[in-house]
């Protein structure tokens, strides 16, 4: 069952209903991992609380367990709240505009927004790429580090992609609001 928002997007049909397809299959499973990654951190200081103080002793690399999971859960849930469009916004100036002026602002400001995304993804993944050379560990749990470094740049990538994907899927000022008209009405 679509909701009606749904069929707004599949009505252009061919490329834009594949995209929109990627596009919910990437959130969703993003929005999954996340859930998988917060529950293996509940699980971990569940079991990390009952040890410290049920048996006396806790598990040296559980605070760096969580805080991968923790950057795992940023970077990942956020490509799922961009493609969603669910992320803050501030649109005060933007909202002085007429609705094309609006669309071409939110245009350009999408595009440079990738682009900026994709020059740190780049740069993470250069920083990730020596870390896999010098084969560098993490200290209590002894795993390499360009693991968890890798979440930042495949995290800016997908975050770039959703917001490439829903400029090419969605409309760039929702429903048409024409902000200015409404604020001269107040």
């Amino acid at each position: 069952m679509h909701s009606a928002e749904t069929e707004m997007r599949y009505r252009g049909g061919g490329i834009r209903s594949i995209a929109v397809s990627f596009g919910d299959f990437l959130s969703t499973l993003c929005t999954q991992l996340s859930g998988v990654a917060l529950g293996i951190i509940v699980a971990i200081c569940t079991i990390n609380v009952i040890g410290r103080y049920v048996f006396g002793h806790a598990f040296s690399w559980a605070e760096e367990a969580m805080v991968y999971c923790m950057i795992f859960i940023i970077f990942f849930s956020s490509a799922a709240v961009t493609w969603k469009g669910r992320h803050l916004s501030l649109d005060m100036v933007l909202r002085k505009f007429p609705v094309p002026a609006q669309k071409a602002i939110v245009f350009g400001g999408t595009l440079a927004s990738v682009a900026l995304l994709l020059v740190l993804a780049s740069t993470s993944g250069e920083v990730v790429a020596k870390l896999y050379r010098f084969a560098q560990r993490s200290d209590a749990l002894e795993i390499p580090m360009w693991i968890p470094q890798g979440f930042v740049p495949v995290g800016l990538s997908l975050i770039a992609l959703m917001m490439l994907l829903r400029l090419l899927t969605h409309d760039p000022v929702p429903h048409g609001i024409d902000f200015a008209a409404e604020d001269q009405e107040l």
